[in-house]
């Protein structure tokens, strides 16, 4: 299979060349018919015509990858909203990776931790530097991690291409009433130390991008929010 990039380069220089011979066929059927500044301006315009049918075509861009980071309390919403609009996004051609505690903890490459502070830093300094190669070559990443430390949010944003902090907001004990792995009820029984929202802070974020208040509001409702906020910067 060829590269991408190669194959993005061909497409390019294909592009280049038929264009250049329509502007040559439209200037030599106005020669000597218009003066030149028409032409001038009908080859501008047939550039930008051109250059966008070509691209609806062949689904290139040249946009930037992003990085959406979903915070909040354990089972607030985050993955669920996060594999909802994973699905819409690919509707629409776009790269999407997923990574969530269960991707990356199932895979290779936070296997090797637990859930200390300190494992738990080592994870998210993990997570960021994926995040940071994918957004930066184009790629649309999805993270729904508890992440709970406002300066730890802060040094992703710091690290990543088009950080886009999402808080997904639900109060306690409705995130204990929707946990079918029984996390909270384990926490309320002192089987987990240190859970998040329980005997350990949640920093609610100062400022962020988006926020979903996902117990007054569908996962469709959450999705489509975050498509128009992405819509409004010109990001999809």
């Amino acid at each position: 299979m060829k590269n991408f990039r190669h194959i993005k380069f061909n497409l390019l220089l294909i592009k280049s060349i038929i264009y250049r011979l329509g502007s040559m066929l439209i200037f030599g059927l106005l020669f000597g018919k218009r003066v030149a500044l028409i032409a001038g301006c009908i080859a501008f315009a047939w550039y930008y015509i051109y250059d966008w049918i070509f691209h609806k075509l062949f689904r290139l861009s040249t946009e930037e990858g992003f990085t959406i980071w979903l915070t909040g309390l354990p089972c607030s919403g985050k993955s669920t909203i996060a594999d909802a609009l994973a699905i819409k996004l690919k509707k629409k051609g776009i790269k999407v990776e997923r990574l969530d505690g269960d991707i990356i903890r199932n895979g290779k490459l936070s296997n090797d931790l637990g859930f200390s502070k300190e494992d738990r830093d080592k994870n998210i300094n993990r997570i960021t530097f994926v995040s940071k190669l994918l957004s930066r070559n184009g790629i649309a990443v999805l993270a729904s991690f508890v992440s709970p430390y406002r300066k730890t949010r802060q040094m992703i944003r710091e690290s990543v291409t088009n950080f886009i902090e999402v808080l997904v907001y639900c109060n306690a004990d409705e995130c204990a009433r929707r946990d079918v792995k029984g996390m909270w009820a384990k926490a309320k029984r002192g089987e987990i130390k240190n859970f998040t929202g329980y005997d350990d802070p949640y920093e609610i974020p100062y400022k962020c991008e988006i926020i979903l208040d996902t117990e007054n509001y569908s996962v469709e409702e959450c999705v489509n929010k975050i498509i128009r906020y992405l819509n409004k910067r010109k990001l999809i």
